[in-house]
């Protein structure tokens, strides 16, 4: 989801372990030479989405020993979750919608999903979105709920490969 903490843990992660940090988004954007907002704006959902296949598919392909942060709907779309169940290893940030919302809703304008809504529509918003992503986030390897969420657990994770 949105403002899980993908990236913050992703850097904190491969600065630990000595790996290469890709943020989805921002590889989209230095691909296409536009941020997401323009990217929606001038493809809509579905070019995004296209986009973000491709660019997952490539990094996956042709680099080795990184963290990939995701955008929270990459896992849904065009076989992704496929992708990264193959690939790597997955972990899901499962962090309540109040927590998102409390994250989040200072940067609606940055969001292209979200932009339009305002402070009592984003919880609900989350909340639906969190439980139609649901069967594609249970897929991954291992669920982290916010409070198991630390270095240690992280640590855990990837010394026992």
């Amino acid at each position: 989801m949105p403002a899980a903490g993908k990236s913050y843990w992703g850097k904190i992660l491969s600065d630990k372990f000595g790996l290469f940090f890709i943020d989805l988004d921002d590889y989209i954007e230095d691909d296409a030479c536009m941020n997401i907002q323009t990217i929606f704006e001038k493809e809509g959902e579905e070019g995004f989405r296209l986009r973000e296949s491709n660019a997952l598919r490539f990094i996956c392909k042709d680099y080795t020993d990184f963290v990939l942060a995701t955008g929270g709907g990459t896992p849904c779309f065009n076989s992704n979750m496929d992708i990264i169940l193959k690939e790597g290893i997955s972990i899901y940030l499962k962090t309540p919608a109040q927590l998102l919302m409390h994250r989040i809703e200072n940067q609606l304008k940055s969001r292209p999903l979200i932009e339009q809504l305002d402070r009592d529509h984003l919880k609900s918003y989350l909340q639906e979105t969190a439980d139609l992503r649901a069967n594609f986030y249970s897929r991954a390897e291992h669920i982290l709920d916010v409070e198991d969420q630390s270095l240690a657990t992280f640590e855990e994770i990837i010394n026992s490969l």
